[in-house]
């Protein structure tokens, strides 16, 4: 063996510059000498794709594997108790993990595993909960932090009950990014249990830079859930942990306390926060909340979750805010379960209120359920705030209001936001309305103030012949249309078309709109197209304002028509234009050369 491979530095990078989908090759060449096992072992179990790999490192005798019938699931339990031996064989790859991905193993993190044979490789690797209860309790004279000391990122879900010891002694101190995603159909005492690790993370894990927490919530139990004593358990688990963490840059969790909150507000490093907020009855939660005039000194990215309430929540959370205290974010989410009268227009005064006019460049509300009143409708007064943000870049609204948007507005929006690129009102429900108020020279004219659009999404009218001054208009627009900025993707949503205005609105369409083109629903070769009654990604026909299915499938056969004779359209109008530059130039200097 050649003497430049004792040293260290030089097998480390041979071994780490092995190819990640090549797992058995760094087995073989840990067995090639002794130099190279310490290094290649340490980039073989650097990443840890679930809980299977280390029982294949126990003696045969002390795992039992359970296959389904098709022999594609296997699940494994422990025959007995770990011995010492047994540790000492553990520690001896626990001790090299740096990225821990998964509990169980599915698919392609199977494939490089050493202990499974290329032709009996099931597609899923399952451990009982047994299994991690016993890993998580190491014997006396093995300290927890021993266990997993250089674990730096953990994804934590699908835990089987009676796993949280495992998870805390996979939380080591140089645990930097932590994803947990808890199920609270497993029980309140699974969910406590999971939030008193929780809890111990501030002092456990200092050094914590990047923690998400993500819950499956089951509509059946969410009001149950939120208002049971886990909630508050919850509350106050996340709390306890985010006062312990100083350089914290991207947080998602539920609600914290004022304590909590006024600590996050000082961090230097936080750009992403993500938070649950509750009902104004929890406001004691935020009884402490101390914040100066310039919180969240370095956040880009703020959203707020009032998940089972109104955009209320939301506002009562800014409300909590002293006077002069403002917000330097880029992008702000706010997602409800329930919509109230006024709920967006005060969000969007908050919002006004609390954030920085130059430094906003995206706004994103998400309300999950339609209205109880019908006459709850979503129109330009209630997004008139917004137009104090002149940065604004991205406005994407879906509610289940019906939306009542005109040209006007279309243009007064454009005009003030000149740097916006995406515009998208209701793309999952649509507008609702048998005539929206919108024009296709309208949204014409929308581009021509705001240039920079490139993803559209509103519905448009398309039953009402065009007045004269919109005829001339939109004649007038054909050389300012070939000459313009490129459109952008544009989603028409649930605009409905007659058989008998096919023709009209292809030739509309190909006039305005000239470099459309492609596939409906494809777009161009560049990415522009449009497309109307959408399909999920499922291939499902949507449900707009309760249109039938056939209804639906009827309309968007139209539309796919409609798109096949804009190209038509568009091909002459091409001809019809190239020759009468030809003609130009022939007659101002073409004969002359």
């Amino acid at each position: 063996m050649h003497c430049a491979l004792l040293i260290a530095e030089i097998s480390r990078t041979i071994s780490e510059h092995q190819p990640s989908d090549r797992d058995r090759d760094r087995a073989s060449l840990a067995l090639t000498c002794k130099v190279m096992s310490e290094p290649v072992l340490d980039a073989l179990w650097a990443t840890l794709p679930c809980v299977a790999p280390l029982l294949f490192c126990l003696p045969p005798g002390a795992i039992v594997e359970k296959l389904n019938k098709k022999k594609t699931r296997a699940t494994y339990t422990l025959r007995r108790a770990l011995l010492p031996s047994d540790w000492d064989r553990l520690l001896l790859y626990t001790r090299r993990v740096v990225t821990f991905h998964h509990i169980n193993g599915f698919g392609h993190t199977l494939n490089n595993i050493p202990g499974i044979p290329d032709g009996k490789r099931p597609t899923h690797l399952g451990v009982d909960g047994t299994v991690l209860c016993m890993l998580g309790t190491p014997p006396p004279g093995i300290s927890v932090p021993e266990v997993f000391p250089r674990v730096r990122n953990v994804w934590w879900a699908d835990a089987p009950s009676g796993s949280a010891p495992f998870l805390k002694v996979l939380l080591g101190p140089a645990v930097e990014n932590v994803n947990i995603r808890a199920d609270p159909a497993v029980g309140e005492s699974e969910m406590d249990e999971l939030a008193g690790v929780v809890a111990t993370l501030g002092q456990a894990c200092p050094l914590v830079r990047r923690f998400i927490w993500e819950e499956l919530l089951h509509s059946s139990a969410r009001d149950d859930f939120l208002l049971s004593p886990v909630r508050k358990a919850q509350i106050d688990a996340f709390s306890s942990a985010v006062r312990g963490w100083d350089r914290l840059e991207h947080l998602r969790c539920g609600q914290l306390d004022g304590k909590a909150l006024s600590h996050l507000a000082t961090l230097p490093a936080l750009r992403h926060l993500t938070i649950a907020v509750g009902p104004p009855w929890q406001a004691k939660y935020n009884k402490e909340l101390k914040l100066g005039a310039r919180p969240f000194p370095a956040l880009v990215n703020l959203e707020l979750d009032a998940t089972n309430h109104t955009f209320d929540s939301i506002i009562h959370f800014f409300s909590q805010f002293s006077r002069n205290c403002r917000l330097s974010v880029t992008r702000f989410r706010a997602t409800a379960t329930h919509a109230s009268a006024k709920s967006v227009l005060d969000l969007c005064e908050a919002l006004e209120a609390r954030i920085f006019v130059d430094s906003l460049r995206e706004v994103d509300f998400f309300e999950e359920e339609a209205p109880t009143d019908p006459s709850w409708v979503l129109d330009a007064e209630h997004l008139e705030p917004l137009g104090c943000f002149k940065y604004l870049e991205s406005l994407v609204v879906e509610t289940g209001r019906r939306v009542d948007v005109t040209n006007r507005a279309m243009m007064c929006a454009g005009m003030a936001w000149p740097f916006l690129h995406t515009t998208v009102i209701n793309k999952d429900r649509g507008w609702r309305v048998e005539h929206p108020s919108v024009s296709l020279p309208g949204l014409r004219a929308l581009l021509l103030t705001a240039p920079r659009l490139t993803n559209l999404a509103v519905a448009v009218e398309t039953t009402r012949p065009m007045g004269i001054l919109e005829q001339q208009r939109a004649l007038r627009w054909i050389n300012v249309a070939q000459q313009g900025p490129r459109e952008p993707d544009i989603d028409l949503l649930d605009s409905k078309i007659e058989k008998k205005d096919m023709g009209r609105i292809s030739f509309l369409l190909a006039v305005l709109f000239p470099h459309i083109g492609g596939d409906f629903d494809a777009g161009s070769e560049d990415g522009y197209g449009f497309r109307a009654w959408d399909a999920d990604d499922n291939g499902q026909e949507p449900e707009f304002g309760g249109v039938s299915k056939p209804e639906a499938k009827r309309q968007r056969n139209r539309w796919r028509v409609v798109a096949g004779m804009m190209l038509e359209h568009q091909t002459a109008l091409q001809w019809e234009i190239y020759e009468k530059v030809i003609r130009r130039y022939l007659a101002q200097g073409g004969a002359n050369k």
